[in-house]
């Protein structure tokens, strides 16, 4: 929601779900991206190839 209509990269998604001791993958944020459109619906999450995602609102 902090960043709702805007293009959100990978690189900073990895920047506030995991800190520098851990290391997140691109498998890891499809997963909480699918799992957040199954538990949201009303919410419409736009995956921008070669960028990130977008939230819609």
């Amino acid at each position: 929601m902090k960043y709702a209509n805007s293009a959100v990269t990978k690189e900073l998604i990895y920047e506030e779900l995991w800190n520098f001791n851990e290391s997140g993958s691109d498998g890891a944020i499809r997963v909480y991206i699918n799992r957040l459109k199954q538990l949201l619906p009303e919410l419409s999450i736009e995956n921008i190839r070669g960028v990130g995602y977008k939230l819609i609102c």
